[in-house]
């Protein structure tokens, strides 16, 4: 393991504050129980941020970096954590779960609704919207009403799922800063809201769109229900392991789709800082869970009234069997709500710790507040591609001008007259 600090006891020590060099500063901490990764000067910085970002610590601990004059950082990745840190924690404290759980069923009418789709040339759809919801509406709802919810669903699944210690690890690991999968669904619903209508081509977008958003929507339930829960992470170096993960994740957020609300915990442990409310746990829990189950089964009863959908302008198909598929799946995802809301982790509220302090861009995620901060950018790691570099430098060259001489000649023969003409028809 990386881990090779002290644990012990913890005391008040205003001194260590004090400290101006770095192996006291580093002394210090561990005499007074803090958990000191420390970096000299003459290591590989890079394969010690490598081993730390990629296995899952527990407890809290601090990265720091000495030099060649005794100074002493904290050690920080760069390269967009700090950003994406803001973003993550925004839409984390807005994140509305009950919102979610009653926008799920619609998620399910749509994809019914495919099942007369098909790309023969033949194909009409015959009412409007042909898969129930238009594609505008659905954009404006994973766009904008659940902005917070469909965000960042991939990182919470790195925290919670796959147990990364912080963003900064996240983003060392994956180096990824964009969320793919939300632009990915909202680009197929905007390509099919501007697509003629009854194509194949507007009803295959739709339905890609809407089936992304719902994995995103029960991805960012089951990633928070996976870690309430206290099942263990799938601390995986394959490179498997981000699918796997966020598989797991929806498959939680089926499961378990009330477990994921904000509101429902498992109150607070003993050692937390947090108030300790008289009436807090499993029990409470239950309650929440029991409150949105019955405002989801309410919500979706309503829209399948024919007044309501008239009004609203719902164009639902196959209803019966969306009806027997959702309500089954209401009544079994709610009962194992219910059954695991004694398991939930009653430690999860914040420990103060006298010496540390919760930062996202560490890559153990928790610094020393009193020493400054080095920055690493995450882009430094790892070696170039390829064996040579003049070879390596040749052959960009050659991609680049064969691509561009490509485009060029297509456009030149489409000026002549061939507007069909491709940059392969020489």
């Amino acid at each position: 393991p990386v881990m090779n600090g002290a644990m012990g006891g913890k005391s008040a020590i205003g001194s260590v504050y004090a400290m101006s060099t770095g192996p006291s500063i580093i002394t210090e901490l561990r005499n007074v129980g803090v958990n000191v990764l420390s970096i000299e000067s003459n290591s590989d910085i890079l394969s010690y941020l490598d081993a730390v970002a990629t296995e899952t610590l527990v407890g809290e601990q601090c990265l720091l970096y000495t030099d060649d004059s005794g100074r002493t950082f904290n050690v920080v990745v760069s390269g967009g954590a700090e950003g994406l840190t803001a973003t993550y924690n925004s839409a984390k404290a807005t994140y509305s779960g009950i919102a979610v759980t009653i926008f799920l069923p619609f998620v399910a009418r749509v994809l019914v609704s495919t099942v007369n789709f098909s790309f023969s040339s033949d194909y009409e759809a015959t009412q409007a919207p042909s898969l129930g919801l238009h594609p505008g509406f659905l954009f404006c709802v994973f766009g904008i009403i659940l902005a917070s919810e469909t965000s960042q669903s991939w990182l919470g699944m790195s925290l919670d799922v796959r147990g990364c210690n912080s963003v900064g690890a996240h983003v060392w690991r994956s180096s990824m800063l964009a969320d793919y999968p939300r632009y990915t669904s909202l680009l197929c619903l905007a390509l099919a809201w501007f697509a003629p209508f009854g194509t194949s081509g507007r009803d295959f977008l739709t339905a890609l769109g809407t089936g992304i958003g719902g994995a995103i929507l029960l991805a960012s339930l089951g990633s928070r229900a996976w870690k309430k829960l206290g099942i263990p992470c799938i601390d995986k170096d394959a490179f498997y392991a981000p699918v796997l993960g966020y598989l797991m994740s929806i498959l939680a957020g089926f499961a378990f789709p009330f477990i994921g609300l904000r509101s429902v915990t498992g109150g607070c442990g003993e050692n937390s800082d947090d108030y300790q409310f008289p009436h807090g746990g499993s029990r409470r829990a239950r309650q929440l869970v029991t409150i949105a189950a019955v405002m989801v089964a309410v919500t979706f009863a309503l829209t399948d009234v024919a007044q309501v959908q008239a009004i609203f302008g719902f164009a639902w198909t196959y209803q019966g069997a969306t009806n027997l598929s959702v309500g089954l799946w209401w009544m079994l995802s709610t009962i194992a709500s219910l059954a695991v809301c004694s398991r939930l982790d009653a430690s999860l509220g914040e420990n103060a710790q006298p010496f540390l302090v919760r930062d996202e861009t560490s890559p153990v995620g928790f610094i020393v507040p009193s020493l400054p901060k080095i920055l690493i950018d995450p882009t430094y790691r790892g070696q170039p591609w390829g064996c040579c570099g003049a070879i390596s430098d040749v052959l960009s060259a050659v991609v680049v001008v064969a691509v561009g001489a490509s485009i060029i000649w297509m456009g030149i023969k489409q000026i002549g007259g061939e507007e069909d003409a491709m940059p392969w028809e020489l």
